[in-house]
């Protein structure tokens, strides 16, 4: 699943971060979402 590749991709300190985790989810679930858009078929 996507989001895991996004937290495999994270090091301790950045879970640590509460902004730099919402900055990631934002981006993933706006990629997710124009694929979606782009890709009706999928």
């Amino acid at each position: 699943m996507w989001v895991n590749k996004y937290i495999d991709d994270c090091t301790d300190e950045d879970l640590n971060d509460r902004d730099f985790i919402a900055s990631v989810v934002d981006r993933a679930i706006f990629h997710f979402a124009i694929n979606s858009i782009c890709n009706p078929g999928d």
